[in-house]
């Protein structure tokens, strides 16, 4: 009746900011790739400055130029080599005049926040690091370095490896949500250990400011990558079998179909707890066909169809 549906928009509503209708890949690629043309176009200092200068000043390169380590390096006093520092304090105004003329081209994203599946946060984790175990090997070798970052590419893999086992076995074949994943189900208790470990490798999924201070050289790259590569195949027709995971917890949100880095095909969405909140079809990023919608407490509110987000028809438990 028309109290159900009523309840079921209300635990509807409940959910509205777990779903990714506005987690666009394709709006965040054009700012990704502006940051990233931005920071190409820089050149490393010059061996001109003193060896301890030109590593403060290639940290601050590689660290996106921030604040505090600018002020850093350019609060030396006059020194021979200042011609040298004032070069790069004009580098970096232009860099910064730069980016701002290339992003005035870019459209805003509708959303303010953009959210990476488990696996693409990974694959953008590896990228950063395979980047900086090449910048390890340049001379001066660090070897401490890249015995640190060979050792976290090969927990990345095996990380990923695993991911890539339990969520086929969560999904089922063809991504169908065939497998077990209820509250407590062997699949999905597996998916909540392989998601402690990826919250250990400090796998950033989610990105908020639109800044060229969110991201670094190498970041800027690898992210550009990543959303090049969701926007593209992944961004067309072709869907893949995913986890999304709470923002800052290993716990599960979400296991089943993408497109785009939005919810798409057959998934199951979670409660913080990790109870069954809703399981079914999904589309854009939205609640949207044939799907089982339940309260905290396990019990159904509504199964039928949705529409958008929304209970169109079906039955109130």
């Amino acid at each position: 009746g028309s109290s159900g549906k009523r309840v079921a928009r209300e635990v509807c509503e409940g959910l509205s900011a777990e779903e990714t209708p506005f987690n666009r890949a394709s709006e965040w690629l054009g700012w990704a790739s502006a940051v990233k043309e931005v920071y190409l176009k820089h050149r490393a200092p010059t061996a001109q400055l003193s060896s301890s200068q030109e590593n403060d000043a290639l940290r601050c390169a590689r660290g996106g130029w921030q604040t505090v380590c600018t002020e850093q390096l350019f609060g030396h006093d006059s020194s021979p080599q200042q011609s040298e520092l004032e070069r790069i304090g004009r580098d970096r105004r232009m860099l910064e005049d730069e980016y701002k003329q290339a992003i005035s081209s870019v459209p805003e994203p509708e959303a303010n926040e953009l959210r990476l599946s488990a696996s693409e946060a990974l694959k953008f984790k590896r990228g950063v690091a395979e980047a900086e175990l090449s910048v390890c090997k340049m001379p001066p070798v660090d070897s401490e370095c890249i015995e640190a970052r060979s050792e976290e590419l090969k927990v990345i893999d095996a990380v990923a490896a695993q991911l890539r086992r339990a969520v086929a076995q969560a999904t089922g074949k063809g991504g169908r949500m065939a497998g077990d994943v209820k509250e407590g189900s062997p699949s999905l208790v597996l998916l909540r250990k392989i998601g402690d470990l990826i919250r250990e490798q400090k796998v950033h999924d989610v990105l908020r400011q639109r800044s060229w201070r969110t991201l670094n050289a190498v970041s800027a790259v690898i992210l550009d990558q990543v959303l090049q590569r969701s926007v593209g195949a992944r961004g067309g027709a072709l869907p893949w079998e995913d986890v999304m995971l709470f923002e800052g917890k290993g716990q599960v949100q979400y296991v089943g179909s993408f497109r785009g880095l939005r919810y798409h095909g057959q998934g199951t969405l979670y409660y913080p707890g990790g109870e069954v909140a809703y399981t079914g079809s999904w589309q854009d990023g939205r609640m949207h066909g044939t799907g089982v919608l339940r309260h905290r407490g396990g019990g159904i509110v509504w199964k039928g169809t949705f529409q958008e987000g929304w209970p169109s028809s079906g039955l109130f438990w």
